[in-house]
């Protein structure tokens, strides 16, 4: 994989892990950090297996 691949998608983790601990002080329901985490992570793994991690380079 991809340098850039990588550091996207340890952003994108810590995005989804600050979107969960802010959550409760943003008053943000809690299943819309599980629904994006899930998502993301899907969106993830078929890019790594179909597309060998080139969907996350056209970013």
């Amino acid at each position: 994989m991809q340098q850039i691949a990588l550091n996207l998608i340890a952003i994108g983790v810590f995005g989804m892990t600050l979107s969960v601990l802010l959550g409760p002080l943003l008053n943000i329901s809690p299943a819309i950090p599980a629904v994006t985490t899930f998502g993301v992570l899907s969106l993830v793994t078929l890019d790594g297996f179909s597309f060998q991690g080139k969907g996350l380079t056209l970013l």
